[in-house]
């Protein structure tokens, strides 16, 4: 699902790096992956890009892998301010410290939608340190969800 979110073979990219974050391949070779190093860095994915966030409820996973000692991914809070119609209340930060080895970590649980597709211009902000995000996927919703 990360590949199709972060399309970098648009005119303009859907998805931003800052810091130490990087692009990598993911765990196949048509997948794609963020490296967030040491002295981390950030994802910042607009919510229009998450077709889940129309749903009455939608809940967000994401797939992490530790790379070395300090490994961290938080989200910072969503704050749907940018939200033009339907909008639902803010969602607060998570954060998962430490990471200890490969697994899902249910980054927005169970959160209602907005009734519009027209989200505006929210967006959603990963923070990782030590970590690769290995992909996302929006159980209920993704028909991928189940297979990882």
């Amino acid at each position: 699902m990360l590949e199709n979110l972060c399309d970098r073979s648009a005119e303009v990219a859907s998805c931003q790096l800052e810091g130490e974050a990087s692009f990598v391949e993911g765990i196949t070779a048509n997948a794609l992956a963020v490296r967030f190093g040491p002295e981390g860095g950030s994802l910042i994915l607009p919510l229009t890009q998450i077709p889940a966030v129309v749903e009455p409820t939608w809940s967000l996973e994401a797939l992490v892998a530790p790379e070395g000692d300090g490994a961290q991914l938080q989200r910072d809070t969503i704050d749907w301010a940018g939200c033009l119609v339907g909008c639902p209340p803010d969602i607060p930060p998570v954060v998962f410290d430490p990471i200890e080895g490969r697994g899902w970590a249910p980054v927005v649980e169970a959160q209602r939608g907005t009734s519009f597709s027209s989200v505006g211009e929210v967006m959603m902000v990963l923070r990782g340190r030590s970590v690769d995000l290995l992909d996302l996927r929006t159980p209920g919703v993704d028909a991928n969800a189940a297979t990882f």
